[in-house]
């Protein structure tokens, strides 16, 4: 059992990680379901537009998890002190885990569209036992950082299992998207690395370091996505050009 301290660190840590995947992700569920509830009795269609989905929302969300992971520790720092400190390597492997949203966000709202309700709770269930078998191992092998790393795994897991099910109603085959995860995810980690090595020399205050960082991935990644994420991109962009009642009309 661990000290009302390190419950409190992890809460807030949870509740720092989260706020941006809320926004980008969480506000989406209300125009999938009906966007995607049109296409039901066209089942190849509406796979197609649940994978462009998937593949634009990993395009963006991949990208600016790991850009959290890699700039928590300056920005807590600077904006939140020293007292903060310990809740680096928690915020950083909880923004692991966040970066598995879209799966969960896109997989529930197939069921929901496709009135998939026994799947939706056969999801919910799993994802609960492995949270809170995580949460329970995190616990006893150490502290806030060892449970962030263990509910970041699980949630990898449960939210990749709620892919699955979205799948398996469509009767479609789950690997493509793996596939199609992959991409964003090296691209991703190959241009935080990069833009780190590019950042170890530079001497001054932690704001500077962070807007070097911050401007080296984007460049890297914009660069490569162009070429590796070009669909994506294009509809990202056509996305966030769309007022948000024509938003359902994309191929989100």
């Amino acid at each position: 059992v661990h000290s009302p301290h390190e419950a409190g660190l992890y809460f807030w840590s949870n509740q720092l990680s989260a706020q941006v995947m809320f926004l980008l992700a969480i506000q989406l569920r209300q125009v999938l379901f009906p966007s995607l509830s049109k296409l039901n009795q066209e089942v190849d269609r509406q796979f197609a537009s649940f994978r462009s989905g998937l593949r634009t929302l990993n395009a963006l969300t991949i990208p600016v998890c790991v850009v959290q992971a890699m700039l928590a520790e300056p920005v807590i720092e600077l904006v939140f002190g020293l007292r903060w400190h310990a809740a680096i390597p928690v915020v950083q492997w909880l923004s692991v885990g966040m970066a598995a949203t879209p799966l969960q966000v896109l997989g529930n709202a197939i069921l929901m569209a496709r009135g998939q309700f026994a799947a939706l709770t056969l999801g919910s269930a799993v994802a609960v036992v492995l949270m809170l078998a995580a949460c329970l191992m995190g616990s006893i092998l150490g502290e806030s950082p060892t449970i962030a790393l263990c509910m970041a795994t699980a949630s990898w897991l449960a939210n990749g299992f709620t892919l699955f099910l979205a799948c398996r109603s469509m009767g479609k085959r789950f690997g493509p998207l793996l596939l199609d995860l992959g991409q964003p995810l090296a691209l991703a980690a190959l241009a935080a690395s990069l833009a780190l090595l590019a950042t170890t020399t530079i001497q001054h205050s932690a704001a500077v370091w962070m807007v070097s960082a911050a401007a080296i991935f984007t460049l890297l990644y914009a660069v490569g996505g162009r070429f590796l994420l070009r669909e994506e991109f294009g509809a990202l962009f056509s996305l966030l050009r769309r007022t948000p009642d024509r938003t359902t009309e994309c191929g989100l």
